[in-house]
C-alpha cells in the first residue's frame, strides 16, 4: 500500500449504550434537578403556579425522552434544544 493510502478515511464509532442502572440513576439526578429548579422558580422568581405547571409539564417531557439522561449535567443544551424543538 502506497504511502497516504487511506489518509482521510474516517471510521465512525458508537458510544457504547448506558446501562440500565445508569439511565435510572441520571433520571433520578435529573428529577431532582427539575425539583430544584421549579422551586427556584416559584420561591425566588415568584413565578405562578400555572407558570409552575407548564414548566413542570414541559420538564417532564424532556426527562421523559429517550436521550434525555446524557449530557444534561454539562450542559443546558440539551434541554434548550429538546424545548425549543
Amino acid at each position: 500500500m502506497a504511502a497516504g493510502a487511506g489518509a482521510g478515511r474516517v471510521i465512525a464509532t458508537r458510544e457504547p449504550e448506558p446501562s440500565a442502572a445508569t439511565v435510572s440513576a441520571a433520571r433520578s439526578a435529573l428529577d431532582r434537578a427539575i425539583e430544584e429548579y421549579l422551586t427556584y422558580l416559584r420561591v425566588e422568581r415568584g413565578l405562578a403556579p400555572r407558570s409552575i405547571a407548564a414548566y413542570r409539564a414541559d420538564l417532564g417531557d424532556f426527562s421523559s425522552a429517550q436521550d434525555a439522561p446524557r449530557g444534561w449535567q454539562s450542559s443546558p443544551d440539551a434541554a434548550v434544544g429538546y424545548l425549543a424543538g
